[in-house]
């Protein structure tokens, strides 16, 4: 009896975690209509910590880890890289901190990136890890193909 309901006790409480992990996941887009970007800015620390902490307990929820990578890396380039290159005219020193948190953010981003890709792919960190090129597209000369982008299409 004690067992049974330890279990549902876990599994009652992983269904909640997934439930707001979800809805996490899917909060991304209330950040990028709202019209005030001082909210956003303020706001934001406390969305990307709760990811965070909603990921400790779910790690490999693919949506969140996808909205966690996403929202790390637009949060350090409109609210820190950006705060910086805006510096870097008049303070270096202050200039070169807000860069190197902003390193720390993107690393935090592509961290959450891998560990999505590797939750929904088994196996692919280590096949990158170990061939990245044999992994991507090529050209016929065997070289890496270039994604098309506006600036490289002709």
């Amino acid at each position: 009896m004690i067992i049974a309901a330890t279990l549902c006790g876990c599994s009652a409480r992983q269904y909640a975690l997934n439930r707001s992990a979800d809805a996490l996941a899917g909060s991304g887009s209330s950040f990028a209509t709202d019209d005030d970007p001082e909210l956003i800015r303020d706001a934001a620390p406390f969305s990307l910590k709760l990811m965070d902490s909603v990921l400790a307990e779910t790690p490999t929820h693919v949506g969140l880890l996808t909205a966690a990578a996403k929202s790390y890396t637009q949060y350090a380039y409109v609210f820190v890289q950006q705060e910086g290159e805006v510096l870097e005219d008049t303070d270096v020193a202050r200039a070169a901190a807000r860069f190197d948190r902003a390193r720390k953010f993107y690393a935090r981003a592509r961290d959450y990136a891998l560990r999505g890709l590797e939750a929904a792919h088994p196996g692919i960190s280590s096949a990158l890890a170990s061939k990245p090129l044999a992994q991507a597209p090529t050209s016929r000369a065997g070289a890496p193909r270039r994604l098309a982008t506006p600036s490289n299409q002709a």
